[in-house]
């Protein structure tokens, strides 16, 4: 059943970045899910049971994944700026506010490497619905959270538009005040 919504929201022009990327109004856009395994010196390793190895080869498979898309944007559109779309959290940064102990399902910072070393201006990903709205990785990168209660809970009602002009320091999420009928205003 799944093949089929897809094959329908395809033909409807919806994009699905599983190791893919996607050029767009002059933007790369590279996505995966990724996956957990937690962060930094704290992110799980391959050993012990086969579940255990599966489930951070899992995380590793989507990196690699990863890095695969943002090097065919590299070789084919030299240059362009690109973006990175995860539904698991690439820093722990983003995920304050959580647990801590379920950090390790909430993201992993392998999804990290390729985004800090093909040039990425801004990476997006959701499912921690507390963690917080942006924060900086260790070179630089722009990270957001944008799973929706923590949108809501900074004032943003979708849907959004993710502007940059010019350089890092102009980048901005900005709500877009007419949208379609579902859209849930804005509270007084």
């Amino acid at each position: 059943m799944h093949k089929e919504v897809k094959k329908i929201l395809e033909n409807d022009n919806v994009f699905f970045l599983d190791g893919q990327a996607k050029v767009l109004n002059g933007i790369g856009f590279a996505g995966v899910k990724g996956f957990g395994g937690g962060f930094d010196k704290y992110a799980l390793s391959m050993f012990g049971e086969n579940a255990m190895k599966a489930f951070v080869q899992e995380v590793v498979d989507d990196a690699l994944k990863l890095d695969r898309a943002l090097s065919y944007l590299d070789v084919e559109y030299p240059g362009i700026p690109k973006i990175v779309m995860t539904h698991y959290a690439p820093i722990k940064e983003t995920i304050q506010g959580e647990p801590p102990e379920i950090w390790p399902f909430l993201g992993s910072s392998r999804l990290l490497h390729p985004i800090e070393t093909r040039d990425v201006i801004a990476a997006f990903h959701g499912h921690a619905h507390i963690g917080v709205l942006q924060a900086t990785s260790p070179k630089g990168v722009k990270i957001f959270n944008v799973a929706k209660p923590v949108l809501e809970k900074m004032g943003y009602f979708g849907p959004y538009i993710f502007e940059i002009h010019g350089n890092d320091e102009e980048m901005k999420i900005i709500p877009v005040k007419s949208g379609p009928h579902f859209v849930k205003e804005r509270p007084n």
